[in-house]
Order: structure tokens, then C-alpha cells, then sequence
């Protein structure tokens, strides 16, 4: 078996777990899709993966293959650090993804996913700052008092963005 068959097969073997309703294994597949791009090492494939995530995103309306998408863009993103470009988009989609507000469980893990993000790579988040920080007050404000996850995702990301904007200076 070549490496080509290995990686087709182990992404679609880890895919097919990227929406089932188990939290923990569609945690469990999103690292794993993340450690394969690692492994692989090839940008292409990387480009392909996180091209798959990102469609899977735009088109599915299942919370948990939205969720499961999620974490894989995020685990690939963060797991590859290779591109500006695989960055840009990656951070693209998270936005998108945070302002669709039909599942509020992917809404809130759309701003957990871009916390790290922001946090980690710095100046480069910061063309995203002010549509980043215009999403979070726009999610937050009408959210009532009992919607306690997007709160702290929310509250989380507004204190990476002050920080970050801060250091920016």
C-alpha cells in the first residue's frame, strides 16, 4: 500500500467520525484528522483536508457534523502552521461559522475555536480584529443570561481581543 492509499483511507476512516453524536469521539476524530495532517506534512493534502472541513461547514445543517467539522478546520489549523493562506481561510470559515446562529452549539465552538487562534498567532489575526470583536458583541447582546456557554466563549474571546489589540500597540 502506498502513502497516497494511507492517507486517502485514514482520512476517510476518521471523516466518517466527525458527526457522530458521541462529544468525545467526534473530539477524539477532529485530533486525530489534525495529528494526520501533522504526519503527513504536505501542503496539498493539508489544503484538501482543510477544503473538505470548511465544505462540510458551508453545507451541512447536523449539529454534529457541524461541530465535528469544526474541531477538525481547528485541529488541522492549529496542527499545521505551513501557510498564510490555510490560515486566512481557516479563520475565514470560523467567522462565517460563528455568525450562523441555526446551532448555537457550533456558534459557541466557532468562538472557542477562534479564541486559541487569536491568541496564538498574533499579529496575524490582525486584519480579523474588528470583525471578530463586531461578531462577539453582535452574538452576545441579544443572548439571554441563561445561555451560559456562548457567555464565556464569548467573554473569552473579547479578553483575547483586548489583550491582542493591547499588545498590538
Amino acid at each position: 500500500m502506498g502513502v497516497d492509499e494511507l492517507k486517502l483511507i485514514s482520512s476517510q476512516l476518521v471523516s466518517s467520525s466527525l458527526g457522530q453524536s458521541s462529544g468525545v469521539i467526534r473530539c477524539a476524530a477532529a485530533e486525530v484528522m489534525g495529528r494526520i495532517s501533522q504526519a503527513v506534512g504536505d501542503s496539498r493534502f493539508t489544503s484538501e483536508t482543510a477544503g473538505f472541513c470548511a465544505d462540510k461547514l458551508i453545507f451541512s445543517r447536523d449539529v454534529n457534523n457541524r461541530t465535528g467539522h469544526s474541531l477538525s478546520l481547528l485541529a488541522v489549523f492549529t496542527n499545521t502552521w505551513e501557510s498564510s493562506r490555510h490560515q486566512h481561510g481557516s479563520v475565514s470559515i470560523l467567522l462565517n461559522v460563528a455568525q450562523d446562529s441555526s446551532s448555537p452549539e457550533t456558534l459557541v465552538l466557532a468562538l472557542h475555536s477562534l479564541s486559541p487562534v487569536a491568541d496564538t498567532v498574533g499579529q496575524l489575526f490582525r486584519s480579523y480584529v474588528e470583525h471578530s470583536l463586531s461578531i462577539v458583541i453582535k452574538l452576545m447582546t441579544p443572548a439571554p443570561l441563561s445561555s451560559v456557554d456562548l457567555r464565556q466563549a464569548g467573554g473569552k474571546m473579547l479578553i483575547i481581543l483586548i489583550v491582542g489589540v493591547s499588545s498590538l500597540h
